[in-house]
């Protein structure tokens, strides 16, 4: 039997010739909506990424990120993991001068506004942060919670 013009012959090696399908129209997203439970990008029903407001996936971003932790962009993100005793008379004030202090660009570009920072120190050891901010660039507020 001969080779034909294809290396395993004529067909295609058992496998169906592709059939292109119709016309899909899909936005790419600007930025993608991060799960910070799952560390990972959510994903809609269908199966595709789910978008995110650029300046809302920034702010995430940088509170999610221990700061020192990326080696080619050491100064970004937040230093609450460092505090290495949690006095209960300080830790509000500890907490919100860091997340702070993480967020100093997003805020000094006009791009949020902090309304609040909320501490939870109920479980021994770990801190919860929740932060209530207003994108100014779509007006939307936020409130996502970080865990330290």
């Amino acid at each position: 039997m001969g080779l034909g013009t294809s290396p395993c012959g004529f067909g295609a090696c058992g496998f169906d010739l592709q059939q292109p399908s119709g016309r899909v129209n899909r936005r790419i997203p600007d930025a993608l909506d991060f799960d910070g439970g799952t560390k990972n990008f959510k994903l809609d029903d269908d199966g595709l990424y789910v978008g995110a407001h650029p300046v809302d996936a920034k702010t995430f971003l940088i509170c999610r990120t221990t700061a020192g932790s990326i080696r080619s962009a050491p100064g970004l993100g937040q230093t609450v993991g460092q505090i290495p005793y949690i006095d209960q008379r300080t830790v509000q004030a500890t907490v919100s001068d860091r997340f702070r202090s993480a967020l100093s660009t997003v805020v000094a570009a006009g791009e949020i506004r902090i309304e609040r920072i909320d501490v939870d120190t109920a479980v021994r050891g770990r801190i919860m942060t929740t932060i209530h901010y207003v994108n100014l660039v779509t007006g939307k507020r936020q409130s996502p919670q970080f865990t330290s």
